[in-house]
């Protein structure tokens, strides 16, 4: 098979490439059948090596500016980068390692809101009952009365509404400061003898007025306070514990005399027994 010349002006256009010329190869191959697989081959390394020398001659025979052109087209034309992967392209580089948050405290973290803000509510302070001491005059008995005895005979009476309020007067002013239901006997044994339990409004014996016949002029109180049943009984047991702070186990004649200084000293121990009667019954409501 002959090599077709071509003016140099038609060589860019009719010049087969290397594929064609393979593939024309092939193809005669295929005609001739396998007893022709020689000299297929021999013809497709003949076209090959004409497509090689025409290619050559163009290279050689091709103006400058063609050439630069060329050149300068693939210059142009940057070369392609393979693209990051995507787990490297999203995340940007870091220049320090994250700093990781303190983690809150197990209890609080865990406990609703409701129970914390019940742990730090201030807690109201429990008032501690205290116990009343007993009314020492409830149930009172004869060995509270009488606690050292009778001493010597006992006078009664049947006393008037009179002489009842004031022995309730004594029983209640004892009751208000607190002192035992002895020293109300001892007062109203007093008032006994001194004025039979009578408010005396006008002066005897000198200057004496109301129940014990306590006078102004020896520092017991104004006429106007000593007439007040209240205020004379308040006067006496005042003075009953400062001149008799142990009258509890004392007999009560020595602790009225400690009180009164009477010329008479056991006089008081006979109205003792009427004393403690009245009082029990003033106590249990009478």
């Amino acid at each position: 098979m002959g090599v077709i010349k071509l003016p140099f002006s038609h060589a860019k256009k009719y010049i087969p490439s290397r594929r064609s010329m393979a593939g024309a190869g092939a193809a005669v191959a295929m005609l001739a059948g396998p007893l022709s697989l020689v000299t297929a081959g021999a013809v497709s390394s003949t076209a090959a090596a004409s497509a090689t020398s025409a290619n050559a001659a163009y290279a050689e025979s091709a103006p400058d500016a063609l050439v630069a052109k060329f050149v300068a087209a693939r210059s142009a034309t940057p070369a392609k980068r393979p693209a990051a992967p995507a787990s490297l392209a999203a995340k940007p580089p870091m220049s320090k390692p994250p700093v990781p948050k303190p983690a809150a405290p197990k209890a609080l973290a865990s406990a609703p809101a409701a129970a914390r803000a019940a742990a730090s509510a201030p807690k109201p302070a429990v008032r501690a009952a205290v116990a009343k001491p007993a009314d020492p005059y409830a149930g009172v008995t004869a060995a509270q009365l009488e606690p050292a005895g009778l001493y010597g005979y006992q006078e009664y009476f049947v006393a008037s509404p009179e002489q009842w309020q004031n022995a309730k007067t004594i029983v209640r002013v004892a009751q208000r400061r607190g002192m035992f239901p002895y020293a109300a006997v001892i007062a109203i044994a007093t008032a006994l003898q001194e004025s039979t339990l009578r408010n005396l409004t006008v002066a005897v014996d000198a200057d004496s007025l109301g129940l014990f016949q306590q006078r102004p002029s020896m520092g017991w109180g104004s006429a106007s306070q000593l007439t007040d049943p209240a205020y004379a009984t308040g006067a006496f047991l005042s003075a009953l514990t400062q001149y008799a702070p142990a009258y509890g186990s004392m007999p009560l004649w020595q602790a009225a005399q400690a009180t009164q200084r009477s010329g008479y000293p056991t006089a008081y121990a006979r109205w003792e027994d009427q004393a403690a009667r009245m009082v029990a019954q003033i106590a249990a409501g009478g």
